[in-house]
């Protein structure tokens, strides 16, 4: 019994020296692997809109995901995202494919570059030239791009209720609604114009009509509406144009009373303030609210008040010396 023990005593070191040999040896990992991005679309990455960089290996345990930018990138700059510690190809484990998402049009995940070995522990790159130990550069940076988002459409532009000679209406429709839609903005212009300005923001998905109110009578005015992602890219509809109403439908120079005018029937051009009364035909034309009854003549004088010169006072002469439109006999 104490052979065996001394036998058991001995041993154990031996068995300890064995099972560690034995042991899988930890996998190697790399230093920093710096991943070079270049924006190729219409809008800005930023720290409010970043994209999603999954680094993708054969094997689960090895993934890891990260994000950027932290600044704000326009379309054509660069950035980079850093990884620390992937691990280095084993010789049968250890290839790497990157991965990015960010709500564009649809939430989808792309790849930009696959079949990367990491060689041995240390700082990488990873550009369009695969890994490398050196930076490559801006010119060889992977490409990703957000889609600007599809056109709205304008379809309504025409006078509004309850004051057309002030107030004009446009409506639109949207796209289907994506992930990345952040705004919709309605713009107005002078007719013929370029020069364009916001009148209304509202977010995507709000309001799709507006009355754009105070305008001038009898003004024409152009409208389109601009719709944004987050991003910041857009895309514009159709321009309609569309004139506020005179108010002067007759041309008489007079505006209707139902747009606070004093024109009491703005579809005849005959009739307005001031307009020479038939007396009685039924008809006000002067607008002062009576029309004059037939054949009177107040003065006596012969001659009917619709056309006497001083209809109060006899005089059946007519004279008008000075010709001011006044009887003689009423100056």
């Amino acid at each position: 019994m104490a052979r065996n023990r001394l036998l058991f005593i001995l041993s154990f070191p031996a068995v300890l020296a064995l099972l560690v040999a034995s042991a899988p040896a930890r996998a190697a990992t790399t230093g920093t692997v710096t991943v070079l991005f270049k924006n190729n679309g219409v809008g800005k990455f930023g720290p409010s809109n970043q994209v999603y960089v999954y680094a993708d290996a054969d094997f689960n345990s090895y993934d890891k995901t990260l994000y950027g930018p932290t600044t704000l990138v326009g379309p054509g700059q660069t950035f980079t995202v850093q990884f620390s510690s992937l691990y280095v190809w084993s010789g049968f484990q250890g290839i790497y494919r990157f991965e990015v998402r960010y709500p564009d049009t649809t939430s989808t995940t792309t790849t930009v570059i696959s079949g990367l070995k990491f060689p041995s522990a240390g700082n990488w790159y990873v550009s369009t030239l695969g890994v490398t130990s050196t930076n490559p550069g801006a010119a060889y940076a992977l490409p990703i791009a957000n889609l600007a988002p599809p056109a709205p459409t304008l379809t309504y532009c025409y006078p509004d209720y309850p004051d057309p000679t002030t107030m004009l209406y446009t409506a639109w429709s949207l796209p289907p609604r994506p992930t990345d839609y952040d705004r919709v903005e309605l713009e107005r212009a002078a007719a013929g114009s370029t020069s364009w300005m916001v009148i209304k923001s509202y977010p995507y998905w709000g309001a799709s009509y507006n009355s754009d109110t105070g305008r001038p009578p009898g003004t024409p005015y152009q409208y389109r509406v601009a719709l944004y992602d987050r991003y910041g890219a857009s895309a514009y509809s159709n321009v309609k144009q569309c004139s506020t109403q005179s108010g002067d439908s007759d041309g008489d120079g007079y505006i209707s009373t139902a747009y606070s005018g004093n024109d009491c029937n703005d579809s005849d051009a005959s009739v307005h303030p001031g307009a020479t009364e038939t007396p009685g035909d039924g008809i006000d034309q002067d607008c002062d609210g009576v029309d004059l009854p037939a054949g009177v003549d107040t003065d006596g004088d012969g001659v009917a008040d619709d056309v006497d010169n001083c209809p109060s006072v006899p005089n059946a002469d007519q004279a008008d010396s000075d010709q001011d439109g006044v009887g003689d006999a009423c100056s």
